[in-house]
């Protein structure tokens, strides 16, 4: 070999190595220029590598290849003949094997052959033995879908080989993007891979190692699945044949853990059932462009516990959190029957896998045949018990309270006559005040398992059943009041406020119906009605309804106060006053909310340090006032104190031995804000993707704190330059807004806001208006009183008039946006200040120059107030002025 071909095989086969397996092979076929022989060479040298990935000896397998590339030392080379083929050059390699192309001889037709033949290196006993039953199998395999066996022997220098049909083809998932197939295409494709499946098991063997790059796909539109090097014979097993433990171990070794089932790392007995799972992943990846999972850069301990522990996306989810738009555009069309396919054949166990391919089979003809389907939704006690082992402990105890509570209310429902007879003072006291937690959870341990449900995506059916069992309980109030208020507080975090704000109003008309003989409980439950009213109107996003009912609570607790028990007292008092505060916050009055989070803190504070014995640290919840007050903080421009307060929180969360949760994951946002502003970016990356990860462990599906977590990434990302990923998580962050809160809810246009503004960045002035007016529409809607938020999008529509020289359009645009700011948000806000610079360039554009240069002056001291002048921030917002100043400069 020449030193310059050295140099490129070295180059190649580098670049290549940066790239996932099933794209290396057509990476060197484009540079090659058509040279078999060293496309042949590099692939080699890549099977190697790859091989090496899961040795124990890495640098010697692939220091062996090289060496025999280097020297030329091969056991067949271009030119030689076997049986009636020459051979034209090395074309790929395989696990202990060369494979080459050969050309049918002395022949009046044309016929093109694999053969794959092993190398010297790796003869041993066992190598033999695997070969030799490869060369079995696939002697007995005669189908249109499966490469078609041609001879097999050993060459002169006693190298074993066999030659097969030669399939010019590209891989499945590659074929499938290439011709741009609709998902029925990319299934009624996939039929033949599984039809080549279904004659293999009939002919009792089991392939073991499908993957994208063993079925290609001809340009006629015919799967070929490929290398049945690793394939085992049922009868092995069947007939109680004894494996030799080498062989089995080098099995072991050469899989694709990517696409390999559970048993098969775990080093169990494989069945037809382990290609079922096989298929699945196939199946996946065909319809999401995606594996299973992203093993990229993950180690052999971190690959089995995903697939041996994390449960699979379906693939509609896999599409929706896509950046590409053609892969988002999926995910309706694999929503539920194909979404459950798949996942049918990707369970952990084989035994609730499909239990054939066959049976798999004949579920996808069911789909295209619009007939019902076998799979479905796992039983809610299946997933409620899986859901217990996966997740962290605090979140099992949640849902083991939740499901106790959901079970107790049917027993109640049931035994409704018995508790009348006993209406024991006692009895009932103690189911009041909460201290039948371990009645509930014994109830729930001994009930029937069918009448639970499980994890959040089987809550909306869990809470439905509850409501309803509600339906038939005691109307006294000490009984029913308190289960509707816990069930609203579930169905408002859940994001199903239709649900709750309904429940909550009957709570209120019982209390009102039914007087209660006990005044404490009667208070507790007006107490408790409106301060989850109160709750879920901040959720809805309507912050001065929240506000009122707030204010309302604060006299009513002092009225009860001598009546409710002082930690009952003191809970309300500190969530009514963090109540105040997140509303205050919502709605940009910040310094009042300040007042409200530090009051909250401060009182917190007092309790902890008193220590009294019946104190309720959880209830305290002093972390989250910790991140409450930091979050003002950062409001009013105190970054640094923010950054302080958020840190003693974080550390406060930790020191109280609590698990990660939703409020650490608020807290790590807050702080990631904070730098944020302060422009420490690699810090607040790191925070932000922490908290993010807390939120997606957590909740299993889309929810608004996941939406919430990802905004934050999305602003450092676009601080940071990388606007277009800041801009794919918004738009995934649209849709997951649009589903849980809707489309009317203040958050989602701000969102459409935001993304209007990436879209400035990125100079697409076109789709950045569409945003900015969709924003500016629902802005109107949801806040039909003014705010605030309402000039954002029209401060946007005002600064591209100006790029594009529209000076009337400007001057409406920014004008209503500056009316709005002075009127509503009477604070320094960097946003205002742009509006009030953005105003000046239109006035002056206008030839109103003296009313201009006061209005830009206004601007830019309100920013030069916020920001040092050599921040990033500052700069980045003297560019977007200066980009407009092209006719009167500033004087400034």
């Amino acid at each position: 070999m020449s030193e310059n071909n050295w140099s490129k095989i070295k180059s190649l086969f580098s670049e290549a190595c940066t790239l996932p397996q099933e794209q290396q092979r057509s990476f060197i076929e484009e540079n090659c220029d058509s040279d078999l022989e060293m496309q042949g060479q590099i692939l080699a040298l890549l099977a190697a590598h790859n091989e090496a990935t899961q040795n124990s000896e890495p640098d010697q397998i692939v220091s062996q290849v090289a060496s025999t590339l280097l020297t030329g030392q091969e056991d067949i080379a271009a030119g030689d003949l076997i049986e009636q083929f020459q051979v034209e050059g090395r074309i790929g390699q395989g696990g202990m094997g060369d494979v080459y192309l050969g050309k049918r001889i002395n022949s009046d037709f044309e016929q093109w052959v694999a053969i794959k033949i092993i190398r010297k290196q790796y003869l041993s006993p066992e190598s033999l033995q695997r070969f030799r039953q490869e060369r079995q199998i696939l002697s007995s395999l005669n189908h249109r879908n499966i490469a078609s066996f041609i001879g097999g022997g050993e060459t002169d220098k006693g190298n074993p080989y066999i030659i097969l049909e030669y399939v010019k083809g590209m891989p499945i998932d590659q074929y499938c993007e290439q011709q741009a197939l609709s998902i029925r295409e990319r299934i009624v494709l996939f039929k033949q891979v599984l039809s080549a499946v279904i004659y293999a098991h009939q002919n009792l063997v089991v392939h073991r190692d499908i993957k994208p790059s063993n079925v290609l796909v001809t340009d006629s539109g015919d799967v070929k699945l490929l290398d049945f090097g690793i394939a085992k014979l049922i009868q092995d097993e069947d007939f109680g044949a004894q494996a030799d433990p080498q062989l089995t171990r080098n099995f072991e070794r050469v899989l694709t853990p990517a696409y390999a089932s559970p048993e098969q790392l775990l080093g169990e007995p494989v069945t037809t059932r382990s290609d079922v799972y096989a298929l699945g992943t196939l199946l996946m990846h065909v319809l999401t462009s995606m594996p299973v999972f992203d093993l990229t850069d993950s180690n052999r301990r971190e690959i089995e516990n995903l697939v041996l522990e994390t449960q699979p996306q379906k693939p509609s989810a896999k599409c929706q959190h896509s950046n590409q738009p053609d892969i988002q555009g999926r995910a309706k069309l694999l929503r539920g029957d194909l979404d459950n396919i798949v996942l049918k054949a990707l369970q952990k166990s084989p035994e609730r896998r499909y239990s054939s391919v066959e049976q798999f089979c004949q579920d996808i003809e069911n789909y295209l045949s619009n007939y019902p389907i076998l799979a479905k939704p796992d039983s809610r006690w299946y997933v409620f018990k899986k859901y217990l082992q996966r997740n962290r402990f605090s979140s099992a105890v949640l849902a083991v309270f939740l499901l106790s509570l959901i079970t107790f209310a049917g027993v109640v429902t049931k035994q409704r006559v018995l508790i009348q007879q006993e209406r024991d003072e006692a009895v009932r006291q103690a189911f009041i005040a909460g201290e039948a937690t371990q009645f509930l959870e014994r109830t729930f341990d001994a009930s029937d398992p069918n009448l639970n449900n499980g994890e959040e995506v089987t809550a909306r059916m869990l809470l439905d059943t509850a409501i309803e069992n509600l339906q038939d309980l005691d109307p006294a109030p000490d009984v029913k009041v308190p289960l509707m208020i816990i069930l609203a507080r579930v169905l408002s975090q859940a994001g199903e406020y239709d649900k709750a704000g309904p429940l909550l109003n009957q709570a209120q008309e019982l209390i009102n119906e039914h007087p209660d003989p006990s005044a404490k409980q009667h208070a507790m439950n007006q107490l408790n009605v409106i301060n989850q009213m109160a709750t879920l109107k901040t959720y809805q996003g309507q912050y001065l309804e929240s506000i009122d009912l707030h204010e309302r609570l604060l006299p009513m607790l002092q009225t009860y106060r001598g009546v409710i028990a002082q930690a009952d007292y003191d809970n309300l008092f500190i969530e009514t006053q963090f109540g105040l505060g997140t509303s205050y916050s919502y709605n940009e009055q910040e310094e009042l909310a300040l007042r409200y989070f530090e009051t909250a803190k401060d009182y917190a504070e007092t309790l902890l340090a008193n220590d009294s014995n019946e104190l309720d640290l959880t209830l305290l919840d002093l972390p989250t006032r910790y991140f409450g007050y930091g979050h003002s903080l950062r409001g009013t421009g105190q970054y640094e104190a923010s950054v302080e307060v958020l840190q003693r929180g974080i550390e406060l969360h930790r020191e109280l031995g609590m698990q990660p949760d939703l409020e650490l994951a608020h807290g790590l946002n807050q702080l990631a804000s904070t730098l944020l502003k302060l422009e420490r970016l690699d810090p607040a990356l790191i925070a932000a993707k922490r908290g993010l990860q807390i939120r997606q462990d957590i909740y299993s599906g889309p929810h608004i704190e996941i939406a919430a977590s990802m905004g934050i990434v999305a602003n450092i990302y676009s601080t940071l330059g990388q606007v277009e990923e800041a801009l794919s998580i918004r738009l995934q962050m649209l849709d997951i807004v649009g589903e849980t809160l809707g489309e009317e809810h203040p958050f989602y246009g701000v969102v459409l806001n935001v993304i209007g503004k990436l879209n400035v960045m990125l100079l697409r002035y076109d789709i950045a208006k569409d945003f900015f007016t969709r924003s500016h529409q629902q802005m109107q809607i949801s806040y039909p009183n003014g705010h605030a938020n309402q000039a954002h999008p029209l401060l946007g529509l005002g600064q591209i008039a100006l790029i594009e020289k529209d000076d009337n359009a400007a001057l409406k645009y920014l004008r209503q946006s500056v009316e709005i700011f002075d009127d509503k948000l009477q604070i320094d806000h960097p946003t205002k200040a742009r509006a009030l610079a953005f105003y000046g360039v239109a006035l002056r554009r206008d030839q109103q120059i003296s009313a201009g240069n006061a209005m830009f002056e206004r601007g830019i001291t309100m920013m030069k107030t916020l920001y040092d002048e050599q921040s990033q921030t500052y700069q980045g917002f003297r560019k977007d002025i200066d980009a407009v100043q092209d006719v009167v400069k500033p004087n400034v």
